[in-house]
Formats: structure tokens, sequence, C-alpha cells
């Protein structure tokens, strides 16, 4: 059984960009860079997230499920 896992590291690097982050980047036009979608996407969780100095964030890595 073949698994995403099973991919090179500069294959995921390649797709997720050099965050090698999970999950959806965030693409606000076409010509978007994956690095600039990345940006956006944790510019994005911290707007949401609205952290106060000293606050702490777990980002637990599930994956996919697989």
């Amino acid at each position: 059984m073949h698994r995403h896992d099973d991919v090179s590291d500069a294959f995921h690097e390649w797709v997720l960009g050099p965050s090698m982050t999970y999950p959806r980047p965030c693409y606000p036009r076409p010509d978007t860079s994956l690095d600039e979608a990345q940006e956006n996407k944790y510019r994005l969780v911290v707007e949401k997230l609205r952290p106060k100095p000293g606050d702490r964030l777990l980002d637990i890595e599930c994956r996919c499920g697989c």
C-alpha cells in the first residue's frame, strides 16, 4: 500500500513550500506564490484566534489521517 508518507521530503517541500505546512494555503489571487499563500493562511489564523501576549498555541500535526 502506498501512502503519502512514503513520498520524499523534497516532494512535500515542492507541494507545501519551505514551511512544509499543512493544510490549505490561502490564494487570494491567481498569481499568488505558494510562499505568499502560506503566509496569508498564517495571518488569517492569527486574525481569527486573536492571541494576547502570554497566550500559547499548540499545533498538533495529524496530517491527513492515513
